[in-house]
């Protein structure tokens, strides 16, 4: 069943928008303020829309205005039956509130509408929990994991379950099977497990549990969210959404926008390195370098981003080398050069600096350079597919085979779905001769992108190879 629904059943009063932000405006700071108008002035002008209304309630919920979100909700329910997420952030806001009771009954009308959604079942096992009623939220728990294998908070979450039965064993044989990565998550597991290791008497094991996650005897709050409380980022203001939402632009290709945005919060972030950074980035992908380089030298001359303002001049200075030709081009590298060279003597510089010096050697001719350099971004980031296959290619360019298929093969090692590494590959294979072997390189590359140029070019030059041409 869908989570939400469209279909407006109640008309949102064209007032009640503004008077909602006019009562949150007091408590908000400037940039929550603007964005919380101008929801309140979306959703008026479309009282028929329950979404942009209920656009406004989360707003007003990422703000931590809770009373007002909570009368927003109730309001966008209203308009909105059949969508399950006012209910859920009903339900949210009487937890935090510590109405425990409305909250369970809030994630029950919210699962009803979208059963589904496995974090809702979650939800509710954690509500019926914090009130012990266990049989209730051991079967939310189980409907949330049959949707949700992977999840581990259903999984925690029944563990706890156990735990407050007083079947500390279960606990553990549950437990003793999760792995975690994230390290507040691998805390919150050693912590329920000492927990459990105590119950059985198993002391000594509590304490070396306790000790490695440098926590006491308090059990932490539950490491894990849902998409519905990730999805908030979306209406947070501020120097962390502001920033969020540069790199959504500059991601999207509108580097003008993100300019317009970047040089304005400049403005009311002077001090902010980061900021420069991306301004610098971002009149680059426009083509204006040197606004870019001015950009990047302010960053270098502050010195906090010294390594990464370098390895950006540099990239500047590559890419207008790659466009130009003759004593400028040769000028251009070595003012590329210049500038890896003193990011490369940087502490702070990323193993990607490597990779600009590779670039720039191979442009200028210097196949030996830009290999060995290859090979030191490489190994300062073994798992980046890129560098692995500039060697590669280096390699098939020098006429090293056997050495060229081997790196291929390190490449599709990191990303088997890498189109170009197969049809290296497949070159390689083709030289050292082995035909069959670079066929099926072949076949496997024009599987993955039956209509790339370049891999078909690449099938083209090798079945002449085969004939003998």
């Amino acid at each position: 069943m869908a989570s939400s629904a469209s279909a407006v059943v109640a008309t949102v009063p064209p007032a009640l928008p503004g008077d909602l932000a006019t009562r949150a405006a007091p408590h908000l700071d400037d940039g929550s303020r603007a964005m919380v108008a101008g929801l309140a002035a979306k959703a008026a002008a479309a009282p028929l829309d329950g979404r942009a209304f209920k656009d406004l309630c989360m707003g007003l919920y990422a703000g931590s205005i809770l009373d007002l979100a909570s009368e927003c909700f109730g309001l966008a329910h209203q308009a909105l039956p059949q969508d399950a997420q006012p209910l859920y952030f009903l339900g949210r806001g009487a937890d935090q509130s510590g109405d425990t009771v409305a909250a369970l009954d809030y994630y029950r009308q919210a699962v009803a509408l979208a059963p589904d959604l496995a974090f809702l079942h979650w939800r509710l096992g954690l509500a019926a929990l914090a009130l012990d009623d266990l049989d209730a939220a051991e079967a939310a728990f189980q409907a949330s994991q049959a949707l949700d294998p992977a999840a581990l908070g259903p999984q925690a979450g029944m563990a706890r379950v156990a735990l407050q039965r007083d079947d500390a064993q279960s606990a553990i044989d549950r437990l003793i099977a999760l792995e975690a990565a994230d390290e507040r998550e691998i805390r919150y597991l050693q912590m329920l497990l000492a927990t459990a290791f105590e119950r059985v008497g198993r002391s000594d094991d509590a304490a070396r549990l306790r000790a490695q996650s440098g926590m006491d005897q308090t059990l932490p709050r539950t490491p894990w969210t849902d998409p519905w409380i990730d999805g908030l980022s979306s209406f947070t203001a501020g120097y962390t959404a502001e920033m969020r939402r540069s790199s959504a632009i500059l991601e999207s290709g509108d580097a003008e926008g993100a300019i317009r945005l970047l040089e304005d919060m400049l403005k009311r972030y002077p001090d902010r390195d980061d900021v420069v950074l991306r301004l610098a980035t971002a009149y680059g992908m426009q083509g204006d370098m040197a606004r870019s380089r001015a950009y990047f030298q302010q960053a270098i001359d502050k010195g906090s981003s010294r390594g990464f303002a370098l390895e950006g001049l540099s990239r500047t200075y590559l890419l207008e080398a790659e466009r130009s030709q003759g004593a400028a081009r040769e000028a251009l590298i070595e003012q590329t050069l210049a500038a890896v060279e003193a990011a490369i003597a940087d502490p702070q510089s990323p193993p990607s600096v490597y990779g600009l010096k590779g670039d720039a050697l191979k442009l200028s001719g210097d196949r030996t350079g830009a290999l060995a350099a290859y090979r030191l971004a490489a190994a300062g980031e073994p798992g980046k597919l890129d560098w692995q296959l500039a060697i590669a290619r280096m390699l098939l360019l020098e006429k090293r085979w056997e050495e060229a298929a081997t790196a291929a093969q390190a490449a599709i090692a990191l990303d088997p779905n890498a189109v170009q590494a197969w049809s290296v590959l497949a070159f390689a294979q083709a030289h050292l001769p082995d035909a069959a072997a670079a066929e099926a390189s072949l076949k496997r590359a024009l599987a993955l992108a039956p209509g790339d140029k370049q891999v078909l070019a690449a099938a083209t030059e090798v079945a002449g190879m085969g004939d003998g041409r």
